[in-house]
């Protein structure tokens, strides 16, 4: 390439393009489809979900069998599955991670 600003664009795209490429390599292993129900009680979960086809992620708490307390603390428990994962309106749950294996150390 003759152009040094020519260079530095493709430099910068191939770098981010690479960047999303590794993320996202990386976190396919660790989605579960919203049909699987968590199993492990008391563990935060980050959840994929689509408002109004715009993709936005939440983290939760999963709370299953536990009595629901409407506490500041307690607003992203999550104590019933199916009623969580439905569609309603304009949202559209798609999947789920646990935290802890965002976090764990290989």
């Amino acid at each position: 390439f003759d152009d040094d600003i020519t260079q530095g664009f493709l430099v910068e795209f191939g770098f981010e393009k690479g960047a999303k490429w590794a993320v996202n390599e990386f976190l396919k292993d660790l989605w579960h489809p919203i049909e699987e129900e968590p199993n492990l009680v008391g563990e935060e979960i980050i959840v994929e979900m689509f408002i109004d086809d715009q993709r936005y992620t939440s983290v939760y708490e999963y709370m299953k069998g536990k009595e629901f307390i409407p506490t500041l603390d307690r607003v992203r428990w999550i104590t019933d599955w199916n009623s969580f994962k439905e569609e309603r309106d304009n949202v559209k749950i798609k999947r789920w991670y646990y935290l802890k294996d965002l976090l764990q150390n290989n």
